[in-house]
């Protein structure tokens, strides 16, 4: 019976708590209604002005709180590479830890009673619940009303002694977290559980509200990280549209992400680019070194690839052995680079320069014109047909005949009356260059061959080749008889240069005429025109006048 009585008066008192809690709210609820009702006047409506000030104060505002923050950060990035160089530990390490220190308390208050009394009777409940039932937590505001109702009836001393032995655990407790070592992986692992719970719980409660579907996916940027890949998902529907759409869940999804986030294609491409930099670097290196050992004793102050005949020229050095198109190593392919690479760094490289002889140097200063080595063959006599003549005087063409503009070159002799061997070679080495004086020689260049080069069709033991006399114009060529034995120059008349250029004068006088003539017309259409139109009224006014 007293146990009846004594929970009779618990859930009265329970009652009368929470008769006064009604009673606080409805005076809350209340007063802000007397609020509410008491400021009746509107705001003035701002101008378009004001506004657009207003906006402008807003951005410099966020600008300025910004750039005030911009510093902050970088002061805080100083303070942790400091602390890096002191103590020994990585910067990203201290900077987490200082980014944690604003999570932390930063003042301890004195272990109450009452906490230590609900922490011990929460333990002992759940130390006499069963196997499988729901433990129960400080988070249950039953369970916590019937702990502050038995707290009400405990006296002082009660009160003191069930709760001494408990507050100086929780001290225990307080300081060893104060001193002792804390761990900022752990710290960030338990700051993203909670995060996550607490937007998994409000997107659920998002979509029971709205209806709208949400995906959120949270992974670990960093392998020293211990959170693991989080997918949280409002409804089925979310899923359904993965596997229906991708093939794919989001639990694959998130996984892939994770490996992205931790070294994914930006992590390929900076390694593969930081290979083949160190490839291009080592080739380029080696190059060099076998350049310097082929100089010696002489020094070479860097590899010209472009113009590799002025290190020829300077220290008769040439390349050899060379695999791949000579080139500089940054404009190689990757193949490539690998195959100069593997050639320079294997157990025997082969020597990739050497240096001439006195005798091939000198047949290289020979073999040089302007500046530039002809390292190509003189070109084979070509068998072009002998054009036929018009018969005119000593089998001559005549001066102002089209067949003298036609007929190939032929090389003069330098002496006039001087009998050369039909050969070949000679025929196709020599020939007058426009401008050149009698005697002059000059090589000819290999794509001239088959325009000045010529052979004898008819067997002949010896060819006269008459010289061009001095006063002779510079554009003569020498033609072929038709017996094939005697060879005649034939002087040509230069040609008059047609020009339609015409002078600035002329060209505003034709303008003028032509702006002259299109304003003509323009007025004779005007003119037309307007005599059809009177003619159209008038008769218009014979009409109605009958």
């Amino acid at each position: 019976m007293p146990r009846v009585v004594e929970t009779n008066r618990v859930y009265t008192r329970k009652l009368t708590v929470q008769h006064r809690s009604l009673e606080v709210t409805g005076r809350k609820q209340e007063d802000l209604h007397l609020k509410k009702t008491k400021s009746t006047t509107q705001p003035r409506v701002l101008t378009p002005g004001e506004k657009e000030a207003r906006k402008e104060r807003q951005a410099d505002k966020k600008e300025f709180e910004a750039k005030k923050l911009a510093e902050a950060q970088e002061k805080v990035w100083k303070i942790a590479e400091g602390l890096s160089e002191d103590l020994g530990k990585t910067t990203d390490h201290w900077h987490q830890t200082l980014m944690q220190l604003a999570r932390l308390a930063k003042s301890t208050r004195q272990t109450s009673q009452w906490n230590a009394y609900v922490s011990k009777r929460t333990a002992e409940k759940n130390a006499a619940l069963r196997d499988g039932e729901p433990k129960v937590s400080v988070k249950d505001t039953g369970f916590i009303a019937l702990l502050a109702l038995e707290w009400a009836e405990m006296s002082e001393e009660e009160r003191d002694a069930y709760t001494s032995d408990r507050r100086k655990e929780i001290t225990e407790d307080r300081e060893m977290k104060a001193t002792g070592a804390h761990t900022v992986t752990v710290n960030a692992f338990h700051d993203v559980s909670n995060t996550v719970i607490k937007m998994e719980n409000m997107l659920r409660e998002l979509w029971m509200r709205t209806g709208a579907e949400c995906l959120l996916f949270v992974v670990r940027s960093s392998v020293q990280q211990y959170n693991r890949p989080a997918v949280v998902e409002s409804s089925p529907r979310v899923k359904n549209f993965f596997k229906f759409c991708f093939n794919q869940l989001p639990s694959q999804w998130v996984l892939n992400l994770e490996a992205h986030c931790i070294n994914g294609m930006e992590g390929v491409k900076n390694k593969y680019a930081e290979d083949l930099q160190t490839l291009q670097a080592e080739c380029s290196a080696k190059i060099f070194e076998q350049l310097q050992l082929a100089a010696a004793p002489r020094s070479v102050g860097r590899m010209n690839y472009e113009n590799f005949g002025s290190i020829t020229k300077r220290s008769r050095i040439v390349y050899q052995n060379w695999p791949v198109s000579f080139c500089s190593p940054v404009r190689l392919s990757v193949l490539e680079l690998h195959t100069l690479h593997n050639l320079l760094h294997g157990s025997d490289p082969p020597p990739l320069f050497r240096k001439l002889t006195n005798a091939e140097y000198a047949l290289f200063e020979a073999t040089i014109t302007k500046g530039t080595l002809q390292t190509l063959p003189p070109p084979p006599p070509i068998n072009i047909p002998v054009p036929t003549l018009l018969h005119g005087p000593n089998n001559s063409v005549p001066e102002n005949s089209r067949e003298a503009t036609n007929i190939p070159a032929v090389p003069a002799s330098p002496l006039q009356g001087t009998t050369c061997p039909p050969s070949p070679s000679a025929s196709s080495s020599i020939s007058t260059l426009p401008g050149s004086t009698a005697g002059s020689l000059a090589p000819t260049p290999p794509h001239a061959s088959t325009s000045s080069a010529l052979t004898s069709a008819a067997p002949s033991t010896s060819s006269t080749i008459a010289a061009p006399p001095a006063a002779l114009h510079a554009r003569g060529r020498i033609v072929i008889s038709l017996d094939g034995r005697q060879s005649v120059l034939v002087p040509l008349k230069p040609r008059a240069k047609r020009s339609n250029a015409k002078t600035a004068e002329e060209r505003e006088v034709a303008k003028a005429a032509k702006a002259a003539e299109k304003r003509k017309v323009q007025a004779e259409k005007q003119a037309k025109r307007a005599a059809e139109k009177c003619a159209r009224n008038s008769g218009g006014g014979e009409n109605a006048g009958m």
